[in-house]
């Protein structure tokens, strides 16, 4: 029997109406791009409005001409507090019900590169206090990668590990760990790679299939 670990990308949350990444993309473009600029890449992209262009190409410019993490804060509609504070709430669907209960009842870990906390929320609403959130490139994920490395199976709390960062962890901002540039995405987290290297399986969804 091999073990498993789930990947979770922005397909999963679709469904609660969570954006997809090119439309957190037009939002951030009509903000810090000219009236012109706009029009000329709404022409470019043939599929759609933004789809054509790569998010975090255009995020790596924005950061290098701002100098300020401030211009990520349009990531804050997938935070659950800002969210609240509007009137709005994001729920957990079926996706992320489904992986937060298999999870807690059996150590699997998740890797998701979803700023949302969905998953997160579906665990609290199964009251499922097992799930622990993991950041990139901390101590605690090197931890969380040995015990599931020293382990032939369950290893207790289940490991939920956001890879490209979370827009609000136990209910505070986050948005410094977002990971949204060229360079932040291609980092090579070694710790994950041994984490999956390991595993024999993999169930993953993505909103773009060309990934």
């Amino acid at each position: 029997e091999g073990r498993i670990a789930f990947f979770v990308g922005a397909g999963a949350s679709r469904e609660s109406g969570a954006p997809m990444p090119d439309q957190a993309l037009g939002a951030s473009a009509r903000v810090f791009l000219p009236q012109d600029a706009r029009v000329d890449l709404l022409f470019r992209a043939r599929e759609g409005p933004f789809c054509g262009i790569q998010p975090e190409i255009f995020y790596e410019h924005v950061l290098v001409l701002t100098e300020d993490v401030g211009a990520l804060h349009l990531w804050r509609v997938l935070s659950p507090a800002w969210l609240a504070r509007q009137g709005v709430r994001l729920s957990p669907n079926p996706n992320h019900l489904a992986l937060a209960s298999y999870a807690g009842r059996t150590g699997t870990p998740i890797l998701t590169t979803n700023f949302d906390t969905l998953i997160e929320d579906a665990a609290r609403e199964l009251s499922d206090p097992a799930l622990h959130v993991v950041t990139p490139f901390s101590h605690d994920e090197a931890q969380a990668v040995a015990r599931h490395l020293g382990s032939p199976g369950p290893t207790g709390p289940s490991d939920l590990f956001k890879l490209h960062g979370s827009i609000e962890i136990d209910g505070a901002a986050s948005p410094g760990t977002l990971k949204t540039t060229m360079e932040g995405i291609t980092a090579v987290n070694r710790n994950v790679l041994r984490l999956m290297r390991s595993e024999e399986r993999r169930v993953g969804k993505e909103c773009r299939s060309r990934w």
